[in-house]
């Protein structure tokens, strides 16, 4: 019979967990998804990549969304077999509160086996790849598409702008402000020409116009006209050819031997560090919001009076973890020496919650 039981349960979480984190991850990649609208806009981003761009954030936040949604499942179905009188009967037939709350902690273990892969496997590879095919759209100049009326930004130093774009794809009334060169910015007018993509790149065709350099030691300018003039959008592509990798990219073990990389600053090795730590803990998270649901729903009995206050009260306290849990990673980042407060903050509650469960309190404000 307690076998039954706990299937019935286990399936009612389940479903419930699946349903709610599904919704909630959709809800999320909706409105990321709005941030990289501009990618398919401006830098000429396939719908393909836009996609496959979003996609890759999914691993990001699924560790964040998974303790909610086990919060969330816990308190409706117990709530719901309180109201329906279940678990009234299943304690009066002699089940004690740490046998009805078997689903609940078999699935947590599920989720903090999820919680954990995904922190050790799939989040650095999916934010590698999403860090990369950012810096590919941003830095490959192959993908751009100029708009004709507006002062289209290229990387960080090139300003190009078109005054009037043709239907045979010819441009009319050229600017370009180049300032890759910081000794000699350079300053391009042109009365027509075209983007053409060639295997060396993209590349901005000019003709009957001027090239004006200001040398940056002498302020001097000096003026080139021209009658055709080929302005290479990847001529300094080479100076990108790396990039600082985030820390969310990095393994559990390149993030705790992150002094080995040459291209992080030393200034930022601490929150390299402190992140190594959080994807170690913050797995026990689902389990700390799940007994913090259990307690709340067991304090007041199984009776179907101030049900909402239990939740309320289960919601603060979840909230003031979570507060509590932020807090402690962003001290732990200014100094290490704090980084024990990370653990605590989790595992403590983790440990009161399963002692409370053993002996359930009887809280006369939740009554």
């Amino acid at each position: 019979m307690m076998r039954h039981l706990t299937g019935t349960m286990f399936r009612q979480l389940s479903i419930g967990l699946i349903l709610v984190a599904s919704a909630f991850t959709v809800i999320i990649w909706l409105i990321t998804s709005l941030r990289f609208v501009d990618m398919i806009i401006n830098k000429g981003a396939t719908v393909g990549m836009f996609m496959q761009l979003t996609l890759l954030t999914v691993p990001s936040y699924l560790p964040v969304l998974l303790p909610i949604a086990m919060f969330i499942i816990i308190v409706f179905v117990y709530s719901k077999m309180t109201a329906d009188r279940e678990l009234v009967v299943m304690s009066a037939s002699g089940l004690s509160p740490l046998q009805l709350s078997k689903p609940v902690l078999i699935l947590c273990g599920l989720v903090m086996l999820v919680t954990y892969s995904i922190n050790l496997f799939f989040l650095p590879e999916s934010y590698r790849m999403f860090g990369e095919l950012k810096w590919h759209l941003r830095y490959n100049y192959s993908q751009i598409i100029l708009d004709d009326g507006k002062f289209n930004t290229i990387g960080d130093d090139t300003t190009v702008y078109i005054s009037e774009r043709e239907s045979d794809n010819s441009l009319r009334g050229i600017f370009v402000h180049d300032e890759r060169d910081p000794t000699a910015a350079v300053t391009i007018m042109a009365k027509r020409g075209s983007l053409v993509k060639t295997d060396q790149g993209a590349q901005i065709i000019m003709f009957d116009g001027n090239r004006q350099v200001l040398d940056a030691a002498t302020k001097n300018y000096s003026v080139l006209f021209f009658d055709r003039y080929v302005f290479s959008l990847n001529q300094y592509n080479e100076k990108k050819s790396f990039r600082v990798p985030d820390s969310r990219e990095l393994t559990v073990f390149e993030l705790f031997d992150v002094t080995s990389d040459t291209n992080i600053p030393a200034r930022d090795y601490p929150k390299y560090i402190v992140e190594g730590h959080k994807r170690l803990v913050m797995p026990l998270v689902p389990v700390a919001f799940s007994l913090v649901a259990l307690v709340c729903m067991y304090a007041g009995g199984f009776t179907r009076r101030n049900q909402t206050k239990r939740i309320v009260f289960a919601a603060v306290v979840v909230l003031a973890l979570q507060i509590a849990i932020l807090g402690a990673g962003n001290v732990s980042a200014r100094n290490l020496a704090l980084i024990p407060s990370l653990y605590a903050v989790i595992i403590a509650p983790i440990v009161l919650g399963f002692a409370l469960i053993v002996w359930p309190p009887r809280l006369n404000f939740l009554n």
